[in-house]
């Protein structure tokens, strides 16, 4: 287990006690995440980005806070633009970078195809 994993695993069992009563398998079923990888998350693994993002919708969760233990834990509510949720709004005063990288995410989750994935990885990187 690395330090940053033991960190963040902290930082979720933090969580599993505050909105699933200590229960890990209901916290992680109501994000959608499968038992086994949530667990292997309380014990040190580094989430996957698509369930950070799970974890972000369900519980209202700041990724920087969970990431890194800064800013506060639950996140500032959304302004919507138009049918988008602006996630850089959430983040602004905190870390740009992270509403950057979850912005990005979240486009490669919802592309279609392999070829949307890369179009899309190669506009955000340049």
């Amino acid at each position: 287990m690395t330090q940053t994993g033991k960190k963040i695993a902290d930082r979720l069992l933090k969580l599993v006690l505050l909105y699933s009563s200590g229960k890990h398998t209901v916290f992680a079923k109501k994000a959608g995440i499968p038992h086994g990888t949530f667990s292997a998350y309380i014990k040190g693994r580094v989430p996957h980005a698509d369930h950070l993002c799970r974890i972000h919708d369900t519980y209202n969760i700041n990724i920087n806070w969970l990431l890194t233990g800064k800013g506060e834990m639950t996140r500032k509510p959304e302004k919507e633009v138009g049918d988008k949720k602006d996630t850089t709004y959430i983040y602004k005063e905190e870390d740009t970078e992270t509403a950057g990288l979850l912005s990005m995410t979240r486009d490669v989750l919802k592309s279609d195809t392999d070829n949307c994935r890369g179009e899309i990885l190669k506009k955000r990187v340049m």
